[in-house]
């Protein structure tokens, strides 16, 4: 994965033997670590001031113009995290520069996470049954990559995306299978295993099933054990 590609470079002989290869490794580090920082943000899960840092950190590769995108896992992060703040406006600008690294690439990922970020851009707009259209549309692609692409591919966020508002329109039950999907074995899954796990927990006290509900926090007091 991502990390171990990083950790295989301080493992060579040469490949950081400047200080340039130095600092660009530094800078992929970081930009990778904010991408995923940015994802749990976007997720409801508590990082702090730490979301507004990773942001920078991403603007800061991409550019204010986004001139800098010529992919879209990066944008894709930054897109999930503005959506969640509801900045319409930038997630539009997102959108349009995702379809167009899409169309230039040819690319199934990028083709795939263009069609997520248009869900994202519903939601910012406050169109729940939009959102809930597109996002169910989408097919993750299988796609055998570093784990930066790996989370990106499995569309995990918008799985958690998809039950948070099926809870929200009164479709509880779908609610509850869409986020119990998350418990499939990937990366891009576990990534939102506790925030599926709370959905879930809701979803099963709005059905009376206690005995699931209680359960269910058992597992999540599980995770944070951890």
């Amino acid at each position: 994965g991502a990390v171990r590609q990083h950790l295989g470079w301080l493992a060579s002989d040469d490949s950081l033997s400047t200080p340039e290869a130095w600092d660009n490794a530094s800078r992929s580090l970081a930009s990778t670590a904010a991408a995923l920082l940015l994802l749990d943000a976007s997720a409801g899960i508590a990082v702090g001031e730490r979301a507004e840092r990773a942001a920078s950190i991403l603007w800061d590769e991409l550019g204010g113009d986004l001139a800098g995108a010529s992919s879209n896992v990066r944008l894709w992060s930054l897109g999930a995290w503005a959506a969640s703040r509801a900045e319409a406006g930038t997630v539009e600008g997102i959108v349009e520069r995702m379809a167009e690294n899409a169309k230039e690439s040819g690319s199934p990922i990028d083709r795939t996470l263009s069609e997520a970020m248009l869900a994202q851009a519903a939601f910012s707009r406050g169109d729940t049954l939009g959102a809930l259209a597109s996002l169910a549309s989408l097919s993750p692609e299988v796609i055998a990559a570093t784990a930066e692409w790996h989370h990106a591919a499995t569309l995990g966020f918008e799985r958690l995306l998809e039950a948070r508002l099926l809870l929200l329109t009164g479709r509880t039950e779908e609610s509850f299978a869409v986020a119990s999907s998350l418990d499939a074995d990937a990366l891009g899954y576990l990534l939102f295993l506790r925030p599926s796990l709370e959905i879930r927990i809701e979803a099963a006290e709005i059905l009376g099933d206690a005995l699931t509900a209680s359960r269910l926090r058992d597992r999540l007091a599980a995770t944070a054990a951890r």
